[in-house]
């Protein structure tokens, strides 16, 4: 009979247990009921609750506990009798022997627990109603609002493509959905185990790697399931496509999965970037002051992508065309060092702007910066010149054009261009007119270096000196008569 009353106390502070956290409370005297009842749920998930009871100047008085459940769907509740630390199923809606109740008491606190079956905002409602004449001397009111749960979920973010024998980094994300805080624990095996080097995880109090021994990450004991992600690195020995698999377990029963995820990698040998590096230092080499728009290069070489596998070689080798091609494309700015326009980072460093005047036994040289081993020909006011016309050298590239040639051209400033197999490069030169008193038969002054018009001149100076030897001769003869 102890035991009996023992448990109807406790249902009614079961019962009471509903009007807890935000709940309304009535007392028509100095009586109250509170509850610690959540005024959130999750449908299947058990929520456990206290109530506690104030008698007051009610102290003693026989009543009767009363509750009443509104909602969408019928709730089970449970009671935790202290006498066998048991939890027993709460039925109807009044507690306590019906013709003569329960005395009240002062600072009594009940346990329960509730489980909804179906999602809304259910109502609870607890009286504690006296014997005698059926008054409310206490009364609390609460509501809960209960959700569908949310299932947990584990991703896994990781490189399609790993690099044998270089550490490659990758996250494993967890949201707890609506079983935050549940004790789990986790598990991560790639199905080619023997393929795998090692697996570290980086610890975030010391920012260090550790290495994973096993397939278990976190605590032996489990971790507090919550939304969160981790950093881990794996080291392949060979190539190959393997499958990572992530498992998040219950704690309890260490078998039960409460989420997983799979994803599908491949680690491949590592894809030859010698092309790409030499591009770019190439454009490295240029100033970028010089040209008029440096903008292709830099988006060429922010478009790299790193790390591929020997597997997208022809992508990589694509990396490298597209910079080389941004390099060939560049314009020079117009300017008096450098002279014309140009294409592939070419300059003319000597000659630009040059001036050849009719009749001149020399040609005219123009020198570029240009690699001769690439060097193609020249051109002439847009039209390809014969190579009898002009000769090349290196140095770097050094172009001469003929007299002959220069002669056939008409006077006035004429465009040259040096043709490479990947740029090229272009100034402006003059043809000039003989100055006045220079006809054909006026003799220039010889060139230094040629030796057929040395031959010449001293051919000349002979000649001269026996002409006037000759006059010396007459003219004496001619006196003596």
């Amino acid at each position: 009979m102890v035991k009996k009353k023992s448990i109807l106390a406790l249902i009614i502070s079961a019962v009471m247990v509903f009007g807890m956290a935000p709940m309304a409370v009535f007392a028509a005297s100095d009586s109250e009921i509170t509850t610690d009842m959540p005024t959130t749920a999750v449908v299947g998930q058990e929520i456990e609750y206290g109530v506690t009871t104030t008698a007051g100047t009610d102290q003693g008085k026989y009543v009767l506990a009363k509750f009443n459940i509104t909602g969408p769907a019928a709730v089970t509740t449970k009671y935790l009798e202290v006498n066998d630390n048991q939890w027993y199923e709460l039925t109807g809606d009044s507690f306590g022997p019906p013709s003569t109740g329960f005395p009240f008491t002062d600072g009594a606190t009940s346990k329960f627990r509730s489980t909804f079956n179906q999602a809304g905002t259910y109502t609870f409602e607890i009286q504690i109603v006296a014997v005698a004449d059926q008054s409310v001397l206490a009364r609390a009111t609460h509501t809960v609002t209960v959700t569908d749960p949310v299932a947990p979920a584990v991703t896994i973010d990781m490189p399609q493509t790993f690099i044998v024998g270089e550490p490659m980094e990758f996250t494993i994300s967890t949201t707890a959905g609506s079983q935050a805080g549940t004790m789990v624990l986790g598990t991560a095996q790639f199905d080619g185990a023997a393929a795998v080097e090692k697996i570290e995880y980086l610890e975030t109090a010391d920012g260090k790697w550790y290495e994973l021994t096993g397939d278990s990450f976190g605590p032996a004991s489990g971790f507090s399931l919550a939304d969160a992600t981790s950093t881990f690195r794996v080291t392949f020995n060979q190539a190959g496509t393997f499958s990572l698999v992530v498992n998040i377990v219950d704690a309890a029963t260490q078998q039960t999965v409460i989420a997983s995820a799979k994803s599908t990698v491949t680690s491949d040998t590592a894809a030859d970037y010698t092309a790409v590096d030499a591009a770019i230092a190439k454009a490295n080499a240029l100033n970028r002051d010089d040209y008029v728009d440096f903008t292709a290069v830099d988006n060429a070489i922010v478009a790299v992508v790193r790390d591929l596998g020997s597997s997208r070689q022809e992508e990589v080798n694509a990396m490298a065309q597209a910079i080389e091609d941004a390099i060939a494309g560049l314009q020079l700015k117009q300017n008096d060092t450098t002279g014309g326009t140009a294409t592939g980072g070419y300059q003319i460093t000597a000659g630009a702007d040059g001036v050849w005047v009719q009749n001149s036994a020399d040609g005219l040289t123009i020198t570029s910066n240009g690699d001769f081993t690439k060097f193609t020909g020249i051109k002439v006011d847009g039209a390809d010149v014969a190579a009898e016309h002009y000769t090349a050298v290196s140095g770097s590239t050094v172009v001469t054009l003929n007299a002959a040639y220069l002669q056939t051209l008409t006077e006035g400033t004429h465009t040259f261009t040096m043709v490479f197999t990947d740029g090229e490069v272009s100034t402006n030169f003059t043809v000039s007119a003989q100055a006045a008193g220079t006809a054909n038969n006026t003799m220039a002054s010889p060139q230094t270096g040629d030796s057929s018009s040395v031959v010449l001149w001293a051919a000349i100076a002979v000649a001269a000196a026996g002409a006037m030897a000759g006059a010396v001769v007459f003219a004496r003869k001619k006196k003596a008569e």
